[in-house]
């Protein structure tokens, strides 16, 4: 009877052992991806924290000045109304009389 009763916690013990195995597929270990901007992580997998993660930007605006004042002449210019250019009036050119 004690020979049942080892071979018994013997079974039971190898049965738990194996069911407790970890899966052995290897996990992909995630690849941080750096944003060029704020050096957070760029791939959308990213397993990290809220703040570890880049959700991207809006386009940085390019200033193109205008020729007679220097003020931004673009129209998707996203800056302050005093940094724009609102347009000049054409400048009176002076014609000799002959």
């Amino acid at each position: 009877m004690k020979t049942i009763k080892i071979l018994i916690m013997i079974f039971l013990m190898v049965f738990l052992i194996t069911s407790c195995k970890q899966n052995d597929v290897p996990s992909e270990k995630h690849e941080h991806t750096e944003c060029i901007e704020c050096g957070k992580c760029t791939d959308p997998e990213c397993d990290g924290t809220e703040t570890d993660k880049c959700f991207g930007h809006t386009p940085r605006h390019e200033h193109i000045p205008c020729l007679e004042c220097s003020k931004c002449i673009d129209p998707e210019c996203n800056g302050e109304e005093s940094d724009k250019c609102a347009g000049h009036a054409p400048k009176h050119e002076h014609v000799a009389c002959p």
